[in-house]
């Protein structure tokens, strides 16, 4: 049966998800083992995160200006 995720993870952005994923060797890696759904929510939470840090950051660079 096809699965919705089939096309979402062969795009460039997950590729590092699952470029190994096939390897005997990484078959034990806690992340890897997950179900692909799951390793895109992980990634794609993860990717919020950096971005709301990324703008927070740079929202520290806009002064406050309080009137008297």
């Amino acid at each position: 049966m096809y699965s919705p995720y089939e096309k979402f993870s062969k795009t460039k952005f997950f590729k590092f998800v699952i470029y190994n994923d096939e390897l005997p060797k990484n078959q034990n890696k806690p992340f890897l083992s997950l179900n692909k759904s799951k390793q895109h929510k992980i990634v794609i939470l993860k990717m919020f995160i950096y971005v709301g840090l990324i703008i927070f950051y740079l929202s520290s660079f806009i002064t406050i200006r309080i009137k008297n």
